[in-house]
């Protein structure tokens, strides 16, 4: 497609390896992902996304709906983590007293985003009726 545009095929190359490598990591993040919270949370979370996000794209949007995907798909596990981390040390972790309160609020933070691809689905499923 690139090179249709007009485009050099070393951008084309590269636009290429790029894709590649996003993949790669794309497959490690969900990996992970699935051996953390189950592999029915992680394919239900991620089909989900991917329904709001590219089912509703007009075609002449569908790469930059494709970029969006990604960013919030990264986004998320950069996000993820620091979220998780906050509302455990809010919830008094390290503390003997607190410990198991802590670590149920932080792992609660986690099943607050899987609930955004079922709500996301909904939503659209409400558009289009």
């Amino acid at each position: 497609a690139l090179l249709y545009q007009g485009g050099s095929p070393e951008h084309a190359l590269l636009f290429a390896a790029l894709t590649y490598v996003a993949n790669i990591a794309g497959s490690m993040v969900g990996g992970t992902m699935a051996d953390r919270w189950g592999r029915t949370q992680a394919i239900l979370l991620w089909s989900c996304v991917s329904l709001v996000l590219a089912e509703s794209v007009p075609p002449h949007y569908l790469g930059v709906a494709y970029a969006v995907r990604s960013v919030i798909g990264f986004g998320a596990g950069v996000v993820s983590p620091f979220v998780f981390g906050w509302a455990l040390d809010l919830a008094g972790g390290g503390r003997a007293s607190s410990e198991a309160f802590a670590w149920g609020v932080a792992w609660a933070t986690l099943g607050l985003g899987g609930m955004l691809g079922p709500l996301a689905t909904w939503r659209l499923h409400r558009s289009r009726a």
